[in-house]
């Protein structure tokens, strides 16, 4: 079983309804039917944003596409509803990790208190070789533009495009980023 991750999202700890829908087998799609199912049953008489908050995240395709983050409330809700081996691993599951983020969350920050006992020679370097992983990660995301780029294209164009000039636009594409 796959461990779920719970993240802070605006002060409130959260897990996104992709995890969940894999963590209980289940589509995403069919999870996004009966959370909206729930939702509507809610209507006015509960607030359903302290149970699942829509959002959206990218696809392959960078295609925005919604997903919901689901509270502890949220997993609760979508708990009850299941039955059996997979009901009782999940909520065993999303209980531990919304716990052990909370137990995080209450922790005093290492990392401030780490750099506050540096001294500044050590907050120096520190610094230097955080600016050089920025560096190195930007210069990734640039090598890596002309693919986004491209995908973006694709996925975007409503127009067909024959192999004669994908290959094309292959071939151009490589010679772009290809070393010299």
């Amino acid at each position: 079983m796959n461990q779920l991750k719970v993240i802070s999202h605006n002060g409130q700890l959260v897990t996104e309804s992709r995890e969940v829908a894999k963590m209980i087998n289940k589509e995403h799609k069919i999870l996004l039917r009966d959370i909206r199912k729930y939702i509507e049953y809610m209507g006015t008489k509960m607030n359903p944003s302290k149970f699942f908050i829509e959002s959206y995240y990218q696809d392959a395709y960078g295609r925005n596409k919604v997903h919901f983050l689901l509270t502890r409330k949220g997993c609760d809700m979508v708990a009850n509803k299941m039955t059996g081996e997979k009901g009782v691993l999940f909520t065993a599951e999303y209980v531990t990790r919304f716990e052990e983020m909370e137990q995080k969350l209450q922790q005093p920050n290492d990392l401030v208190t780490n750099y506050l006992s540096m001294s500044e020679e050590d907050r120096a370097i520190a610094f230097f070789n955080s600016q050089k992983e920025k560096k190195q990660i930007e210069q990734q995301r640039q090598e890596e533009l002309p693919y986004t780029n491209f995908g973006k294209a694709v996925s975007n164009s409503s127009a067909a495009i024959n192999i004669g000039a994908f290959s094309k636009l292959m071939y151009e594409a490589w010679h772009q980023v290809r070393p010299k």
